[in-house]
């Protein structure tokens, strides 16, 4: 099981955020979330974690350790844009998905699944998918 700030320079890496940009969220500083990320401090306050986990789009549970929710289960996505996705080649019968809490799960749980593929694998679909746009 990760510690706490395994999982916030987990996430924070995930994110492409610098621990600046994580600090100036979390309204903390720079050295502040280096000891996090190290274990050097432990006891985070209540609001850090709150403000940690919303900019690392997480639950502050799952920071805790009291829940490991999937990359599925950790943000709520209603007000993002709808994406569209192309079969690819162009083939008739393109579909618009809609991201929302409704299907946020299995969107969230094939991008798991994606993840753990070979880096090969990941080219290929990251070709793919710049292909579409």
């Amino acid at each position: 099981m990760m510690t706490i700030g395994e999982k916030i320079k987990s996430l924070r890496i995930k994110a492409n955020l610098t621990q600046e940009e994580l600090a100036i969220a979390a309204d903390t500083t720079k050295q502040t979330i280096h000891k996090y990320e190290t274990g050097i401090i432990t006891n985070i306050p209540a609001s850090k974690i709150k403000a940690l986990a919303d900019r690392l789009s997480t639950t502050p549970a799952f920071l805790m350790g009291w829940d490991e929710p999937s990359v599925a289960t950790t943000k709520n996505l209603s007000n993002y844009t709808p994406i569209t996705v192309y079969n690819y080649k162009g083939t008739p019968g393109a579909k618009k998905i809609e991201i929302n809490d409704d299907n946020f799960e299995a969107i969230g749980d094939l991008i798991t699944e994606i993840e753990n593929l070979p880096a090969e694998k990941i080219k290929a679909i990251t070709e793919m998918i710049k292909k579409i746009k």
